[in-house]
């Protein structure tokens, strides 16, 4: 938050921003920063701007009150329109500490990302893209370490069949770093969900996803695979995919009879 006045005086530093001041009283939005530890020239301020967090952390220090953990989730009526999510370690201190996160695309394009807390919720969500219409045909996300860098990426199954890597997501890269496997096409339009693990093998040990688990199955590779399930029930796994290609099918199902 930015304010400007004519010239913030020497001493003027952590005094209150108010809103509404009517001479007596006014709302507090903010603490003056004054000049250069506000800000760089005399006539203007920065502040983070004061919400009900913040009143409610008042509220229990005036009160001596455990502090509670503020619902950052959003109601019931906002997870109505996330529409397809995907379950991974993208925050670069989720990484650190083996917690999973969740990446939600929205209905209206914006994807968010929710780092996990650690404590089976999560905490204050990041905006990796704002809304728009091209993210509005990713019909199908999941998550894996196919560059096997030891961060997770993001995979996209696109309306028209394109396949597309997003590499190392997370709070600062977000979606800047795609990658095209696969340009549009009829066939992969009918994969109805897919999921990443290690199946072709690894280092780590059972894996889960968010539709379905994972597990390390044999092999020594880095790399994650997919599967895939297609109309009719076929069920297919994808070996080491790469940052250049969806690798050998392997049928795991074969489709049911006409």
């Amino acid at each position: 938050m930015a304010i400007q006045c004519d010239r913030f005086r020497t001493g003027v530093s952590g005094g209150p921003f108010l809103d509404g001041f009517d001479g007596t009283r006014g709302n507090l939005v903010g603490v003056i920063g004054g000049y250069r530890t506000g800000g760089l020239s005399d006539d203007i301020s920065y502040s983070s701007q004061f919400d009900d967090d913040v009143v409610r952390l008042y509220d229990q220090a005036v009160g001596d009150a455990e502090p509670d953990e503020p619902d950052l989730m959003g109601s019931g009526g906002t997870w109505q329109h996330a529409t397809v999510m995907a379950a991974g370690s993208f925050h670069t201190a989720s990484v650190g500490d083996h917690r999973s996160d969740l990446i939600v695309r929205w209905s209206d394009g914006e994807v968010s990302l929710y780092p996990g807390n650690g404590k089976f919720g999560f905490r204050k969500d990041v905006q990796l893209l704002k809304k728009n219409k091209d993210w509005e045909q990713a019909k199908v996300i999941t998550a894996g370490d196919f560059t096997g860098d030891g961060t997770d990426d993001l995979f996209v199954r696109w309306a028209n069949g394109r396949m597309t890597l997003y590499k190392d997501v997370n709070e600062t890269n977000k979606l800047t770093d795609e990658i095209q496997l696969r340009g549009p096409n009829s066939t992969w339009t009918h994969a109805a969900d897919i999921a990443a693990g290690r199946f072709g093998g690894g280092k780590s040990a059972w894996r889960s996803g968010l539709l379905t688990t994972a597990g390390a199955f044999g092999g020594g590779s880095d790399q994650d695979d997919l599967v895939a399930l297609w109309p009719k029930g076929k069920l297919s796994l994808y070996a080491d995919t790469t940052t250049t290609s969806l690798a050998r099918e392997h049928n795991l199902v074969p489709a049911m009879a006409n």
